[in-house]
């Protein structure tokens, strides 16, 4: 069972909040791990794309740069 069929709306704010943390967690990837489990390692689009406009130099590891 995925996480949309037990959060329904809400699992697109968890998506979107495990990608935010995710390019920032440099500790255990607990956050990369939760996308892994959950969404099968799929980084929110519109997250990682705000997060390039945001910091154009960095690189984010679910991201396509």
């Amino acid at each position: 069972m995925g996480a949309e069929a037990v959060l329904g709306a809400d699992a697109v704010k968890l998506r979107s909040c495990l990608t935010l943390f995710a390019s920032i967690d440099e500790g255990d990837d607990f956050f990369a791990h939760a996308l892994e489990v959950l969404f099968h390692g799929e980084w929110d689009a519109r997250t990682v794309a705000l997060l390039a406009v945001a910091q154009p130099d960095a690189t984010h590891p679910g991201g396509d740069n």
